[in-house]
């Protein structure tokens, strides 16, 4: 897997990436909070990233078939690196900062996100053989959570040492590492599309494919429901918890999620070290990761033990890794691959609102009824899913990989 220089130049490429986005983020998030003196408008920043690869992640269908998948990768972040370049150098060039001049630069940067996010995900399966793709995904999805546990510390602690814009520079070299390692992709051909008069039916095409193929639908209901379960782990309801469920201190919020992402880290390691192992009993696993993850999170609402809880967050990490990579690998192996980025982007376009959706509504439940009647109600959603969990590993054992060759 190491000696595969293509798969390491995407990992390159998403790792700095992603480290660049978290630092810039946090600069952006403080620059705004020093120009407002509002809380409101920092929050704002999130709000405006998600609507803005919202919007992005409907069009790309319609984009993708001008470009290789390389190719726009490569020039998706070759222009938020100019982009991140103007910021850097507005931010030194004046004394007086206009914070709305900052959100439209921040809004354009999440916009060229919502183009990238679904190429990262589906190239993967393009430099790797089917064969390796279980370890592929665990490897990078390591990393990721790695990287997942220090990024906001450290981001938020080098404010402490540097001004905004020396830490909107320092994402300038991680954009810039990353734009090299994604033009050292090899390019990625697809199939002509046919020509359509209806950008309709380019925008919706991953749409229809979900809705023609029971497999893919099947995935799409799975992440459904994993969607509406998720939020119950916002920073808003853990802090509630926190202090109502077990009557500790704010910082035990921090200790709860390094716990989560140090299980998804052990649980990602060991399937990389026993992936022949999880390709051969991958109906246990993922029926296992879904048993520990439902059993988690009901404890996690049930004991007023911090303890307890802080294990209880770590299991629920794991058993996420557990189901989560090799349904991933399944996906891939399962979608034709010159249709994974269009599946990606509609899949992405259709959990982003429900996401939003349900965590107001999981904030209403956890005001109006209790904070541990949300972690029941999620448990027990979970437990739903597994449901479908069935139904997919026996159509994916009857004919695997079929349709990725």
């Amino acid at each position: 897997m190491l000696h595969n220089k293509q798969f390491i130049y995407l990992l390159i490429g998403q790792t700095t990436a992603n480290l660049g986005d978290v630092f810039y983020t946090i600069a952006i998030i403080s620059i705004i909070y020093s120009s407002t003196g509002s809380a409101f408008y920092a929050s704002f920043v999130t709000f405006t990233m998600t609507i803005s690869i919202f919007i992005s992640s409907i069009l790309t269908p319609m984009i993708l078939d001008k470009f290789h998948l390389n190719q726009f990768l490569t020039s998706t972040q070759f222009l938020k690196t100019i982009l991140l370049l103007l910021v850097w150098l507005y931010l030194i060039s004046f004394s007086t900062i206009d914070y709305w001049m900052i959100f439209l630069f921040f809004i354009c940067i999440s916009f060229l996100d919502g183009f990238a996010n679904p190429i990262k995900q589906s190239l993967i399966p393009h430099y790797v053989p089917s064969e390796e793709l279980m370890k592929a995904n665990s490897l990078s999805e390591s990393i990721n959570e790695v990287m997942q546990v220090g990024n906001w510390l450290i981001g938020g602690s080098m404010l402490l040492w540097f001004s905004s814009a020396d830490v909107i520079l320092f994402s300038l070299g991680l954009y810039v590492m990353a734009t090299l390692s994604f033009s050292r992709l090899k390019k990625v051909d697809l199939p002509e599309k046919k020509e359509s008069n209806s950008k309709i039916a380019q925008a919706t095409e991953g749409f229809s494919l979900f809705a023609k193929k029971t497999d893919l639908r099947t995935y799409l209901i799975i992440d459904s429901l994993e969607s509406i379960a998720a939020p119950v782990w916002n920073s808003s309801i853990l802090l509630v918890y926190v202090t109502e469920s077990i009557q500790e201190e704010s910082n035990w919020w921090g200790w709860i999620n390094a716990a989560f992402f140090v299980g998804m880290i052990l649980s990602s390691l060991i399937m990389y070290r026993l992936t022949d192992s999880v390709q051969k009993n991958i109906n246990k696993i993922i029926i296992l990761g879904v048993m520990i993850t439902s059993l988690a999170t009901f404890l996690f609402g049930y004991t007023t033990i911090s303890s307890l809880a802080l294990v209880s967050s770590l299991f629920v990490g794991v058993g996420t890794q557990l189901k989560g990579i090799p349904l991933q690998t399944m996906f891939q192996q399962t979608a034709p691959k010159e249709k994974l980025a269009v599946l990606y982007a509609a899949e992405g376009s259709f959990l982003t609102p429900l996401l939003g959706l349900t965590s107001l509504l999981v904030g209403f439940l956890a005001d109006r009824v209790s904070i541990s009647f949300v972690y029941y109600l999620s448990a027990l959603i979970l437990l739903i899913g597994s449901i479908p969990y069935f139904y997919l590993l026996n159509q994916y054992q009857q004919q695997p990989i079929a349709n990725n060759k």
